[in-house]
């Protein structure tokens, strides 16, 4: 890994205002151009198509907990709702026999 960051690396086509605007936001960032150059590139914000994804991912998770806040609420109205009918059934069934 040392080595790939020491070894030179050339780029074709960098026109030398470029090369030249590079060399001097390097140097006011205090970093080599390596440095400067590795940062700029890794630090760069996800492409547009990415946020967009991202987005709609984070939308449907709150659609889902959305969705799954209802259906807790539903299963705890039906299972109350059975509980309530299970005890009203042990109330008649104890009544019943005692009679």
């Amino acid at each position: 890994m040392v080595a790939a960051l020491t070894t030179p690396w050339s780029v074709k086509g960098v026109s030398e205002d470029a090369k030249q605007a590079a060399k001097r936001l390097a140097h006011q960032s205090h970093k080599t151009m390596g440095a400067w150059l590795s940062d700029l590139i890794l630090n760069q914000p996800a492409p547009e198509s990415s946020q967009k994804a991202e987005k709609e991912m984070a939308n449907l998770i709150l659609a889902l907990a959305k969705r799954i806040s209802v259906l807790e609420k539903t299963v705890a109205d039906h299972v109350q709702s059975s509980d309530s009918r299970l005890r009203s059934l042990e109330s008649d069934t104890l009544e019943n026999n005692v009679a």
